[in-house]
């Protein structure tokens, strides 16, 4: 049997990953400074500035619009306006990186396989990623930014697979469901010389996401049978929250299970988890703000999105300028494609 961890895996990953591309540099800079500042403990004018440059693109303003729909409605519902000041009072720069990263891997990835095929494939992901943010969001030892990636990031690794090999992947799949099985990391590495353990991870570092995070996550792939006492700390929450994922997934029940006490949502955060997951799955038929496109909304009943966002402020452009060229028409132009 093939090492499932060996060199060649992880040689294969990276290729894999790698026909993803980096996309704007507008974008993946954001990423990258939110991700730093995030470790900093605080938001820096630069990560403002690139977050304001960003949400000049309608595509990505509107998704960002509909995952604080998501997870901060009520907050959502008493603001005057909606752009990047509302955000980075929202969310912490992590999140933001997280959601960005998201929209982008997914239109990239959906684009990269252009078929039917990839339709339960991506209604699954969404679900998972939409539920294990709601998840992460109520336990915060856990954390918004990784149960969206953690949940989501398995589903779009194997994504890969369907890409460049959409007869053998449909045929895996259906060997799966016989099973009763969603993973077989050894059948992956037997069929295409890598996992979605290692897919993950690159993308994870393709995004600009963590290198850190990036092992943390391909660890606990790789080490799914492992018992959850045996896990090491830092693999605790990752285990955790596939494990809340899977159950609310089959069952639409919490997790009965015995573990650390901060893993556990207060009642305050257990009330709102439960709020989240109605609306969750109450609009499994609409597109999720992931996948949402700008010309799917009818504008009317979001004036918040209707609003132009304000025009960047000299302080911030000047910031902005030290860092990324200048914007033009042509780059808000890649980004609006980057993110449809």
């Amino acid at each position: 049997m093939t090492d499932c961890n060996s060199i060649e895996c992880w040689d294969e990953a990276k290729r894999l990953a790698g026909l993803i591309g980096l996309g704007p540099s507008a974008i993946t800079s954001c990423i990258r400074f939110l991700v730093r500042d995030e470790s900093a403990g605080c938001i820096s004018n630069v990560s403002i500035a690139c977050l304001e440059t960003l949400m000049r693109s309608h595509s990505i303003r509107t998704c960002l619009y509909f995952a604080t729909d998501t997870y901060r409605k009520e907050e959502l519902a008493n603001l005057p306006e909606f752009g990047h000041h509302q955000m980075i009072k929202l969310f912490t720069p992590g999140q933001i990186a997280a959601m960005i990263g998201l929209i982008l891997l997914y239109r990239r990835i959906e684009k990269g396989c252009a078929s039917t095929s990839f339709i339960p494939l991506g209604k699954i992901c969404q679900k998972f990623a939409l539920v294990g943010g709601a998840v992460g969001d109520a336990i915060p030892a856990i954390g918004l930014a990784n149960g969206l990636l953690l949940g989501a990031l398995r589903h779009l690794s194997v994504a890969m697979f369907l890409g460049i090999d959409e007869k053998g992947y449909l045929k895996h799949q259906r060997a799966l469901k016989l099973d009763n099985r969603t993973f077989d990391i050894d059948t992956e590495v037997a069929l295409w010389r890598t996992s979605h353990a290692q897919i993950s991870s690159n993308m994870i570092q393709l995004l600009g996401l963590g290198v850190e995070r990036a092992a943390e996550f391909s660890e606990t792939y790789l080490n799914i049978s492992r018992p959850l006492n045996e896990c090491p700390a830092k693999l605790y929450k990752h285990r955790i929250l596939l494990h809340w994922l899977e159950t609310l997934y089959k069952t639409g029940q919490i997790p009965e299970m015995a573990h650390r006490g901060e893993f556990y949502p207060s009642q305050d955060a257990s009330e709102k988890l439960f709020k989240n997951l109605e609306i969750i799955n109450g609009q499994e038929e609409k597109a999720s703000w992931i996948s949402i496109r700008s010309s799917d909304v009818e504008m009317k009943q979001h004036p918040l999105l209707a609003q132009e966002p304000k025009v960047a402020s000299s302080e911030s452009a000047n910031v902005l300028g030290e860092v990324l060229s200048d914007i033009s028409r042509e780059d808000l132009n890649l980004l609006e494609e980057a993110s449809k």
